[in-house]
Order: C-alpha cells, then structure tokens, then sequence
C-alpha cells in the first residue's frame, strides 16, 4: 500500500473507531471537501469529488472510481465503515494531506497518539 493510501484509510478508521459518524458524512458532502480540503476535481456531472463516495450495489465500481474525464480518483479498494461501503478518494497532494491532517485534528484532538502515527506516514 502507498503511503496516501495507509494515510486515509488509517485516517478513516480512527473516526469510525472514535465513533466521528457524523464526520464520516461530511466526507460525502462535496462542497465540505471542497472548501476544507481543497479538492477541485470533478465527477461525470461537474460536482466537486468528496472524499468518500457511498458505493451503491446497483452501480458499476469501475464506472464510479473515475472522475468526469475518465482518470480514476477513487481506490479500487472499498471500505466499509459503519457497515456502508464507500469508495476512497485517491489524489492526496501534500497541501490536500495537510488540510485533511488539520481537520482530523480538531475533530479527534491533537494530542490523540494514533494521530501521531498517521502524520508519520505522511512525512
């Protein structure tokens, strides 16, 4: 595994394991991932990508992980959090990594030792 990819899938799992639900939606929300993180890419229909996308059983996984251009911006590899499977954003840019890192901090506190662990994947 990348070091992006351990960084956000570790990062996912310490809000689920710290019971952040309501901060795992907001990860759906395009413009919050817009305006937090910086994420301009678009998906088929011009809307900003969130960084989680629920992945729906009905729809095509290989349709879903490209963005409108037809580059893929999604892991292959799904998570399942809070038993709903969702496709990971994958363009994580250092200054995209760095505002994640920042939010995930103010929501967990900045003193969590599994946060420490996650920034030195990142270094």
């Amino acid at each position: 595994m990348t070091e992006n990819k351990v960084f956000i899938f570790k990062s996912l799992k310490l809000l689920e394991t710290h019971k952040k639900i309501r901060e795992i939606h907001w990860l759906t929300e395009s413009y919050f991932c817009e305006v937090n993180f910086g994420i301009t890419l678009e998906d088929e229909v011009g809307a900003k990508l969130p960084v989680l996308k629920i992945l729906y059983p009905q729809l095509d996984k290989n349709i879903e992980i490209k963005s409108k251009d037809g580059k893929e911006v999604y892991y292959t590899d799904e998570i399942n959090i809070d038993g709903i499977q969702y496709l990971v954003y994958n363009n994580w840019f250092s200054d995209v990594r760095e505002k994640f890192m920042n939010w995930l901090k103010t929501v967990l506190g900045n003193d969590l030792a599994e946060l420490k662990e996650i920034e030195e994947i990142i270094k």
